[in-house]
C-alpha cells in the first residue's frame, strides 16, 4: 500500500481512468507502468509500479482506477473538512478491493470499521489516504493505502497489499501524502528491519510517486 532493478520509466493515466484495475497500482497490461520509484529518486507512475530506473530517478506518475498519528475523526456526513473515517466514500472504495488472497484457498475480507482505519480523509484535501486492512486482522497483516482526491477515490498507492504502513502527517501536506513501510528483519518487532519512505504528490490531474515499496 521488493524490486530488484531500480526504474525510471513513468506513464500518465488520467484521473477518471482510476476507476478500472488498481490504480496502475492494481495490474494490466496499460497498468503496467505503475508507482514504482527507485530507491534513491522519484518516479511517476500509475498506483502500480514496474518501471525500470537507473539510480536517479525521476518523479512516476501515478493515474486513477478502480479496484497513523492521525486528526480527530468525526462523524460520517459531516460537510466540513475535518478528518472523516466514517464517510461513505471510502465504505465504497473499500468494496472495490478483491478479497486478500492468503493462499491455499483462503481469501481475507477488508475491513471498512471505521475504529479499524487509519488515515486523513477529508473531503477537502487535495490528497488523503486511508489504510485499512483485513478482518481479524493482526500487527503484521497486509493493508491497502487508498488515496482520494477532493474526496473522490484514486486508487491504491501499490498494487500489492503491504504490511507496516505508517502515515507520516509530519511530512505530508495538503496535496502530498507521506508513508513508510517498514520491511522486518529477523522478527517482526526486531530492530534490524528497514524502513521505506515513499511520498505520492497530486500533480494536477494524478498522483506522483516517488521512492519505491518494498513490495510491488
Amino acid at each position: 500500500m521488493t524490486v530488484a532493478a531500480q526504474r525510471s520509466a513513468a506513464s500518465r493515466l488520467p484521473h477518471r481512468q482510476l476507476r478500472r484495475a488498481c490504480l496502475p497500482v492494481i495490474a494490466g497490461t496499460a497498468l503496467a507502468t505503475a508507482l514504482t520509484g527507485c530507491g534513491n529518486g522519484p518516479e511517476t507512475a500509475s498506483a502500480t509500479p514496474n518501471s525500470a530506473t537507473s539510480a536517479a530517478v525521476s518523479p512516476t506518475r501515478v493515474a486513477p482506477t478502480t479496484q497513523g498519528t492521525v486528526p480527530p475523526v468525526t462523524t460520517s456526513g459531516s460537510a466540513d473538512c475535518a478528518t472523516d473515517l466514517s464517510a461513505p466514500e471510502i465504505r465504497r472504495a473499500v468494496a472495490t478491493l478483491p478479497p486478500y488472497d492468503a493462499g491455499g484457498g483462503d481469501t481475507w475480507a477488508w475491513n471498512d470499521n471505521p475504529p479499524a482505519l487509519r488515515g486523513t480523509y477529508n473531503r477537502c484535501s487535495t490528497l488523503s489516504v486511508v489504510v485499512v486492512t483485513i478482518q481479524r486482522a493482526t500487527a503484521s497483516s497486509p493493508e491497502h493505502a487508498l488515496l482520494f482526491h477532493k474526496g473522490d477515490y484514486v486508487g491504491t498507492a501499490t498494487p500489492k497489499a503491504q504490511a507496516f504502513t505508517t502515515i507520516d502527517t509530519g511530512a505530508g501536506t495538503d496535496d502530498t501524502v507521506v508513508l513508510t513501510y517498514k520491511t522486518p528483519g529477523s522478527c517482526n518487532a526486531c530492530p534490524d528491519g528497514t524502513s521505506t519512505t515513499v511520498s505520492f504528490h497530486w500533480n494536477g490531474s494524478g498522483v506522483d510517486m516517488q521512492g519505491r515499496p518494498p513490495i510491488n
